[in-house]
């Protein structure tokens, strides 16, 4: 068995609570890993999708998405027996599209620049998701900690992309408490995605306290001054090699 299925759920376990097990009555807390795991797939799909599965490689894409709509109706069905046996033949196809992919991006023209800034935009969305941090807490909050998760699986794709983190707080201290909040922020969102395997060097961390607060917020726009917000920069792209160099069957050398 793939050692990753072992590890996973306990990546998940530690940080993220907050998935609605009202879709999944059948299967009881124990089981909760289990959709984690699930619903984590539903948005590899979507990553996938986005890096230009969805043109290049739809057959592949297409057997991924119905294992999991199989997982998620024998998750329902509470057969969690049976989830763990899809998720891994999902696990399998979701490394599988993704080496192949990677394969494309280098030797041919399919994957396009428009399926890459599809995958930056993918990537903003997940540094931007709401309810990052409560009242003067440095700790992530368990939507923004899956949120993170993805955004670290793009990262580690695009060792060459880098991120600024600039922490930001409410106006409810003095000035120099909140710079040094606003850093503490963005340096535990920094420590948590080189956790997970985000190397350090593609991050950098600074603060600016509470410059976007504005005194008297109400407590909706107050929550949302606690964030960390990232900026991404990245090298030129360089001219992607014309299609015809290599044939589909050398895949496996590269895999």
């Amino acid at each position: 068995m793939d050692t990753r299925f072992l590890i996973f759920p306990l990546l998940l376990a530690g940080g993220c609570a907050s998935w609605d097990n009202t879709l999944y009555p059948r299967l009881n807390r124990t089981d909760m890993a289990l959709i984690h795991q699930v619903e984590h797939l539903r948005l590899d799909i979507e990553d996938l999708a986005n890096r230009g599965a969805r043109a290049c490689l739809p057959g592949q894409l297409q057997v991924l998405q119905r294992l999991y709509q199989k997982a998620k109706q024998e998750a329902e069905a509470g057969f969690d027996r049976d989830v763990r046996h899809s998720l891994i033949d999902a696990d399998e196809q979701v490394h599988l599209i993704s080496h192949q992919l990677d394969w494309l991006e280098e030797h041919t023209q399919c994957v396009n620049r428009g399926s890459l800034a599809q995958e930056r935009r993918q990537l903003m969305l997940y540094f931007s998701v709401d309810n990052q941090f409560a009242l003067d807490q440095a700790a992530l909050l368990p939507d923004y900690q899956q949120a993170l998760r993805q955004a670290a699986t793009i990262l580690k794709r695009r060792p060459d992309w880098h991120i600024t983190l600039t922490g930001y707080t409410d106006a409810k201290a003095s000035a120099a408490y909140n710079r040094q909040l606003g850093l503490n922020r963005a340096n535990r969102v920094k420590a948590y995605l080189v956790e997970l395997g985000v190397a350090p060097a593609q991050l950098t961390t600074q603060s600016r306290g509470d410059q976007l607060a504005r005194a008297g917020a109400s407590r909706t726009r107050a929550l949302a001054e606690r964030t960390v917000i990232a900026e991404l920069s990245e090298p030129q792209q360089t001219t992607v090699p014309e299609p015809g160099i290599h044939a589909i069957r050398h895949w496996h050398q590269h895999l």
